[in-house]
């Protein structure tokens, strides 16, 4: 753990890692806040068409990459109760809200790969790991969430067009 002396934020460890956001509490409920807007945009925590796809009220199998405090997977569980959740994190933010039969947490790179066998989830959910990723890293961490899920499973990635925009006056 880092923490930065002038306004005692706290940083993750991870070498591999290019993720640069803190891990605090303050981060944490920014995240809360960001995960309410994506599921009022979403009008529930997975995209209609993937509702349609997959039986989420009979169970699936379910991995949050990247599941930061677990406020979704928490989401989740309330809406699917039915299911089994997995999350992955680079660091464990889980411990202190998380503490449900249907979740299990992994401590997980997906650039270094994930430790779970090939074909194990129904449904697998990544989102802004724009802020996260290196431009050459993201065909790597595509196969990887493509080789956990299995045959007729869904991905459902969540990212922003982040495009910086010059107006040149003449």
């Amino acid at each position: 753990m880092t923490i930065d002396d002038d306004d005692q934020r706290v940083f993750h460890n991870e070498k591999s890692s290019t993720y640069w956001f803190p891990k605090d509490e303050d981060e944490q409920q920014r995240l809360t806040g960001q995960h309410f807007a994506i599921k009022e945009l979403y009008e529930g925590n997975v995209l209609s068409s993937i509702r349609k796809s997959l039986d989420f009220k009979k169970g699936v199998s379910v991995l949050d990459v990247g599941c930061s405090s677990g406020i979704w997977i928490m989401d989740m569980i309330t809406d699917y109760p039915n299911c089994t959740y997995h999350g992955c994190d680079i660091v464990d933010t889980t411990n202190k809200v998380l503490k449900l039969n249907q979740f299990t947490f992994s401590y997980a790179n997906v650039i270094t790969g994930l430790p779970y066998p090939e074909n194990t989830f129904d449904f697998v959910n990544l989102r802004f790991f724009i802020f996260a990723l290196r431009e050459e890293e993201w065909p790597r961490v595509i196969k990887e969430i493509i080789r956990v899920t299995k045959p007729g499973g869904m991905l459902q990635l969540t990212e922003s067009d982040i495009t910086v925009r010059t107006q040149i006056d003449h």
